[in-house]
């Protein structure tokens, strides 16, 4: 006869052992663990700019795998702080990340990687971006803003892409090459928010489609309070007013187009170099607009505009007059010295896209679809914009003027103490000790700002003296001269 009534009920349950638990159980902890501890010591470093619950959140696969989104998105990241290294290093370190938690380590073959990789939805990475420039937005203080406008820097660049029938079909080569000597070309029209460093946007385009052109993809980042530093490229009657429009200021360099039709005693005297100009609508559109007849009508007839000029040495050395176009009009509020300060400082996104192209090696993205390479872009503004964030809060930790901190600097700061954290995801205070020695290390070593320094874009280190590949390699025949390439093939 079975008795439910169990023996000794006084006694506490404490006392009673309990049923072993069973080798899946174990597991599924391990694996919980192990995603929501971000997986690696760079999610435990940038876990107060991208939580581990907020990825989890945004995940919309709850399927349990080896490369679910959170372990995806942060072994890209680690690919793109690693100046841009392969999938199979990528690979190396979830396998490393998954032995320390005691898990088995996923095949060294980077299929299964590439496979998440393609899997991963933009939404998702596109969230993750929204997240950390949130965090950027609320790290500016008042002195990172001029006269209480944002400074918000706009330019193009371009960046080679894996040379495959998609990628062509997209973004296609240059006209000058000929078919299998080249690789296809992305343009890039970037966004910096100087104010906390970060970019805003990476928008994609063909390579040959204008400056002007690419700008309605990114207007709706410039909004109440902003001022729009741009080169001559971006000088147009229609973007000056749709930046108005939005209520954002533009100072940019004067159109050559505009500079040679410029009559500099016809304006109305502000200053010795300042003058104002009343520009009127063109009777036309500008071949690269994208405006419908209705809202091209719309656009006011006339605008002020204020025409700043000072002198600069060209690379030739000659000295000669730079012409800016602006929207501030008021002389007294945006003096003419500050007025030419503000657009030294448009100089920055170039250094950015230095920052990008160079030093992270993302001159040339290994992917083999338009998809993977616009999501490539996106994973690359992620990793730019969290490292601003700890540049951000060591600035504000250790009272560090703005741009004094080196990028470089820090990503090589960030790779070298990410082992550090590795063993800490139950130690809440020994991350926070962590995490304050780095900031600690990242203000420690400034850069010495050395204004007006000459830099010719010129190489010291030569290259190989190999012949140029003018036919696909499958045709191509070398001409041996001795080791002296010259002539062509």
């Amino acid at each position: 006869m079975n008795k439910k009534q169990p023996f000794l009920t006084g006694f506490s349950t404490h006392f009673f052992g309990s049923a072993k638990r069973s080798n899946q159980a174990i597991f599924q902890d391990k694996v919980q663990q192990f995603g929501s501890t971000s997986i690696s010591g760079l999610s435990m470093m940038f876990e107060n700019i991208l939580p581990a619950s907020k990825l989890n959140e945004w995940s919309e696969s709850k399927r349990k795998r080896i490369y679910d989104s959170s372990t995806t998105l942060w072994a890209w990241c680690s690919q793109i702080l690693e100046s841009n290294a392969s999938c199979h290093k990528a690979v190396s370190n979830v396998q490393a990340w998954r032995e320390q938690l005691g898990l088995p380590s996923p095949s060294a073959q980077t299929k299964a990687y590439c496979e998440a990789r393609k899997r991963l939805p933009k939404c998702f990475i596109k969230q993750a971006n929204e997240h950390v420039l949130k965090k950027l937005d609320s790290s500016i203080l008042s002195r990172d803003l001029w006269q209480g406008l944002q400074l918000k820097a706009i330019d193009g660049s371009s960046i080679q892409l894996m040379d495959t029938e998609e990628n062509q079909l997209i973004y296609p080569q240059p006209n000058q090459q000929k078919k299998g000597c080249g690789f296809p070309v992305m343009g890039v029209c970037g966004v910096v928010n100087l104010s906390h460093g970060g970019w805003e946007t990476l928008s994609t385009s063909v390579h040959t489609q204008h400056d002007l052109s690419a700008t309605y993809d990114v207007l709706k980042y410039f909004g109440e309070n902003d001022l729009c530093l741009a080169d001559r490229a971006y000088n147009s009657y229609e973007f000056m007013c749709l930046l108005k429009a939005q209520g954002s200021e533009s100072l940019m360099r004067m159109h050559q187009a505009r500079k040679r039709a410029l009559d500099w005693k016809g304006g109305e005297k502000i200053g010795k170099n300042d003058r104002l100009y009343t520009w009127k609508k063109p009777q036309q559109q500008a071949p690269g607009s994208q405006l419908t007849k209705k809202e091209w009508e719309l656009l006011p007839r006339s605008m002020e505009v204020r025409v700043s000029r000072f002198k600069y040495k060209r690379r030739d050395g000659k000295t000669a007059w730079m012409y800016l176009a602006s929207s501030l009009t008021d002389a007294e509020c945006y003096p003419y010295e500050e007025l030419c300060k503000r657009y030294y400082e448009r100089w920055v996104i170039e250094l950015k896209f230095r920052d990008v192209k160079t030093m992270l090696q993302m001159e040339f993205i290994r992917a083999k679809t338009p998809e993977l390479s616009e999501k490539t872009i996106l994973i690359l503004q992620l990793c730019y914009n969290m490292v601003y964030s700890l540049i951000q809060e060591a600035r504000r930790e250790h009272l560090v003027e703005n741009y004094q901190i080196s990028f470089k600097h820090c990503v090589d700061q960030i790779l070298s103490h990410s082992s550090n954290y590795k063993g800490h995801h139950n130690h809440r205070y020994k991350r926070e000790y962590l995490h304050k020695k780095l900031l600690l290390h990242l203000a420690s070593e400034t850069l010495i700002i050395r204004k007006g320094r000459h830099e010719p874009r010129a190489r010291k280190r030569r290259p190989k003296s190999y012949q140029l590949l003018t036919q696909p390699r499958h045709q191509f025949e070398e001409i041996q001269h001795r080791s002296n390439y010259g002539k062509p093939a």
